[in-house]
């Protein structure tokens, strides 16, 4: 018997479970314990005999049968009901060979209704990344998408010890049009967890923010920033006052010889009084459960407390335990550092070797190699491992909103293909309003070829989402700088957690848009305000002086072939009319073409024009890269042609 067929779906014994001609995933265990059953012939097996068929001289827990038996369920969609419990003995499949079987309806035991399949994957092959070794393609998996309500949300939590509600919100309450803001604390990992794992904290909040963003009414602040401010000792009532977060999560991972508990807490912000508690546990091994279940719970309660929370959940209950724990490692790092980019591609990178199935880490993997116009991964290698991850990302989950947000930006800073990306960032961002990732991408892509009205708008809620991710603080500030925003650039430079950008292009408003009577009474401020964030006080005193004689219309007594190498420095030069020396520092800039924050500085600041035979030398050019992708094309196109290079190409022979 090599061919069994199970209602719709063709299982091809001890190999693959097939549906309309396309591989269904289903771990090894799974699909042993399927193989066992249809070779039965529609006979009761009993879980003895599943234990010794499928872990010979094994212990193993009942629960870890259970666990299979769900996933397989799961892969038979309609034709779950064909896998009988047969109560207090084991399990009966009807099946027939070469014709469709069907149950008695008074034996089969009522199955979840279930969704439609999300894919029909096909074979993806990857590129290798320069001295990496290619993640093997995968065949691909029907991942199917549960809804995180109540009433859809059918699978049972194993183990869940109690729930405790006090003063929950009424309905009435949860109908408001503003969404409901909500901060994931990063959950604290205690008991006997091995060395490394108390990483998965911060990975399982990380993991938990982007599953629950896939629901409606929700505006999820990033994990960073109610980090970085309870390490620093901030109470979370001055925590949700500063993030202007509404509710707190909180949880605990606890390993408990071989079993991990997961402890829920949900929390009021400004009185951090607790509106519900929950506890999932299970076998350590199945870590991935554990986590999809508190993932369901957490949704539960939020739509049953707040009255929000419509979407879809992606399944992981079949990941590889170490495949989905090196996922939750990626997920603790910071995606807008080189370091970060590369600790997280590492951890992404080893989560899909051990699990090639698993959606969320090839979203990761395909995120950080695509998330930026330049920098370590842009290659030729490194965008083909970025495409071919994101494309296996979304035949696995065709909703995954990392890997469609990342596709995105790989048509636009990669392909060039700029309206194609903005309509599809736009679509994102219809049906999923409060998803950072998303904002930021559209911001960063939009104010490449100039478009800052726009961007303004899609950099302020990103920034929003998280006051200390250093990438869209800066984006949005960038903004404010191209559209003359002083007042707000003052204000996010006085009220800011994180300064350092704030202050910086707080500095540069100062010097190119602020009116005389705000010069005149901020620029003292500014100076002192960069001293105390380290600025050498020779640096911040050359800053004071290059504003005053530029704001003065007088040179500067420095020489400008000494003046540090920088886009506000070569600014600042070329203001005096030194254009020979401007394009000198040009000329010595260590990266050309400009990468993305610097171009948009440089072209966007609001300063005068220089003169066209200084935008035609060759020195000037080199800053800008002619590739369709750099943006510098579409800015043409758009309208948006100050500051940009002019033909033919020929030096600058002086005034």
């Amino acid at each position: 018997m090599d061919e069994v067929r199970i209602g719709s779906h063709i299982l091809q014994t001890s190999r693959q479970l097939l549906m309309n001609g396309e591989r269904v995933h289903l771990g090894p265990r799974a699909l042993d314990i399927l193989t066992v059953l249809a070779k039965a012939n529609g006979e009761i097996v009993t879980k003895d005999e599943l234990f010794e068929a499928v872990w010979p001289g094994q212990v193993i827990e009942e629960n870890a049968l259970h666990a299979h038996i769900t996933a397989i369920r799961k892969a038979l969609e309609e034709d779950a009901g064909l896998l009988e419990t047969i109560r207090g003995i084991g399990y009966q499949l009807h099946t027939s060979v070469g014709e469709d079987a069907v149950a008695p309806d008074a034996l089969v035991e009522p199955a979840p209704a279930p969704l439609a399949p999300s894919s029909i994957p096909s074979d993806t092959p990857e590129a290798p990344i320069a001295g990496v070794q290619a993640v093997p393609p995968s065949k691909g998996a029907h991942r199917r998408k549960l809804l995180a309500g109540a009433a859809a949300a059918v699978l049972a939590l194993i183990g869940v010890a109690y729930v405790a509600t006090v003063g929950l919100p009424g309905p009435s309450e949860a109908l408001a049009q503003e969404p409901v803001t909500v901060a994931i604390m990063p959950f604290k990992v205690v008991g006997d967890f091995e060395e490394g794992d108390e990483q998965l904290g911060a990975g399982m909040a990380g993991a938990l923010n982007t599953s629950l963003s896939q629901l409606s009414g929700l505006a999820l602040t990033s994990n960073s920033a109610p980090s970085q401010l309870a390490q620093g000792g901030m109470a979370m009532p001055e925590i949700a006052e500063q993030l202007g977060v509404e509710y707190f999560i909180e949880g605990e991972i606890q390993y408990i010889g071989k079993e991990v508990v997961l402890s829920l807490s949900l929390l009021e912000g400004k009185t951090t009084r607790q509106i519900w508690r929950d506890q999932v546990r299970n076998q350590r091994e199945l870590l991935p459960i554990v986590g999809e279940d508190a993932t369901r719970e957490i949704a539960r309660a939020i739509q049953a407390r707040l009255g929000v929370g419509d979407g879809e959940i992606a399944d992981s209950s079949g990941v590889d335990p170490e495949a989905y724990e090196a996922y939750l490692r990626g997920m603790q790092h910071p995606f807008g550092s080189a370091n970060g980019r590369l600790l997280a591609f590492e951890e992404f990178r080893r989560s899909v070797r051990l699990d090639p199935d698993f959606a969320p880490a090839h979203a990761g993997l395909g995120w950080v190699l695509s998330s930026g116009v330049e920098g370590q991964f842009a290659t030729p290698e490194g965008d083909a491992l970025a495409k071919s991850s994101i494309e296996q990302a979304l035949q696995l989950d065709p909703q995954n909103l990392m890997a469609r947000t990342a596709q995105w930006l790989m048509i636009s800073n990669r392909e060039g293909e700029f309206d194609a990306a903005f309509e599809g960032l736009r679509d994102i961002i219809e049906t999923h309003p409060d998803y950072s990732l998303a904002h930021w991408g559209l911001a960063h892509e939009l104010s490449r070829v100039g478009e800052h009205a726009e961007a303004l708008e899609h950099s302020r809620k990103a920034s929003r989402s998280d006051p200390l991710r250093t990438e869209y603080s800066q984006i949005y500030l960038l903004n404010l700088l191209a559209l003359g925003r002083y007042y707000d650039i003052r204000a996010e430079a006085t009220n800011c957690i994180d300064c350092a950008s704030a202050v910086i292009i707080w500095a540069q408003a100062v010097a190119w848009i602020a009116d005389d009577a705000d010069y005149s009474r901020e620029l003292d401020i500014v100076v002192d305000r960069l001293e105390g964030m380290g600025f050498p006080k020779e640096d911040a005193n050359l800053y004071r002086e290059s504003v005053i004689a530029s704001r003065e219309g007088r040179p500067i007594n420095y020489p400008a072939s000494e003046w540090p190498v920088g886009t506000p420095n070569v600014l600042a030069v070329a203001s005096f009319g030194e254009f020979e020396a401007a394009l000198d520092m040009l000329d010595r800039y260590p990266l050309k073409p400009f990468l993305s924050g610097d171009l948009i500085f440089f072209l966007d600041t609001p300063h005068e024009e220089w003169p066209a035979a200084v935008r035609a030398d060759p020195r000037y050019h080199a800053c800008f890269s002619s590739s369709p992708v750099s943006g510098i094309e579409e800015r043409r196109r758009r309208g948006h042609t100050k500051h940009l290079p002019v033909f033919p190409v020929k030096p600058y022979e002086g005034p």
